[in-house]
Order: C-alpha cells, then sequence, then structure tokens
C-alpha cells in the first residue's frame, strides 16, 4: 500500500521535499546504492512494510539517511528500552567512509614551532599543544 499524503504534508513539506530530492548530494550519495540490510543487498524493487505503509528502498534510504555503501541492521524492541525508548523497530546505520571522513583537512606548518602538522580547515594551526616544544 502506497503511502497517503496527509493535508499537512501536501501544503507545507511537498515542495521542500521535492526540492531536497533535486539536492545534488541527494543525487550523488542517497541514491540506495550498494546498501545492505542485514546481510543483503538491496536493490531498486526491494520494500519495506511497516504499520504506517510500504516503503521502497530509495525511500526507507532516504527516511532513515542511509548513505549510498552503507550497512543496516534492523532489531525489533518488544519492551521499553534505555530512557524508556518504546518497543518497536529500531535500525543501526553503519557506514566507516562517512565516520572516517570528518572535517576538511589541510598540511601546513605549525604556527609555534614550524613542524608539518594537519588542521581542520578555518581552525587555528597548532598541532598537539602537549607534544610542541615550543608551546608551553
Amino acid at each position: 500500500m502506497p503511502l497517503q499524503q496527509t493535508p499537512f504534508c501536501q501544503s507545507h513539506l511537498a515542495d521542500l521535499h521535492r526540492v531536497l530530492l533535486a539536492h545534488e548530494i541527494t543525487r550523488t550519495y542517497l541514491a540506495g546504492t550498494r546498501v545492505r540490510f542485514d546481510g543483503f543487498e538491496l536493490g531498486p524493487t526491494n520494500s519495506f512494510d511497516f504499520a504506517f505503509g510500504t516503503l521502497s528502498t530509495l525511500e526507507f534510504v532516504h527516511l532513515f539517511s542511509v548513505f549510498d555503501g552503507s550497512r543496516v541492521h534492523g532489531q525489533a524492541e518488544r519492551r521499553p528500552g534505555r530512557g524508556d525508548a518504546p518497543p518497536g523497530m529500531y535500525f543501526t546505520v553503519i557506514n566507516a567512509k562517512v565516520i572516517q571522513a570528518g572535517e576538511p583537512r589541510v598540511s601546513s606548518d605549525c604556527v609555534a614551532c614550524g613542524r608539518q602538522t594537519v588542521r581542520v580547515e578555518n581552525e587555528p594551526l597548532l598541532h598537539n599543544v602537549r607534544s610542541c616544544r615550543t608551546v608551553r
């Protein structure tokens, strides 16, 4: 059963959703490719049945921000969890490339001692102060 949009969704969110789907980042990184769900590679014809409706692979990756190349694990919780989390279906998304990407980095010289170091862009250039002999 396809999802039915509520009047609120149609009047307030539909245009924003179209813009989001057309964005370069969405088309590049949230295309639903190379996604493994509990060990099985998902394709465009896979679907997910929930109490509120059925989601295609693409709708699933957009809803849960599953970047291309990710692994997803689904787990049904039957009792309240930590912090009184309600019972239901929970998903864990793992993508080492996204986790390891971090901030853009550049290599340059330390402002204190001149040694080669790596820094996050637009941050003051100073490596670990404890290891720099000129800064105490």
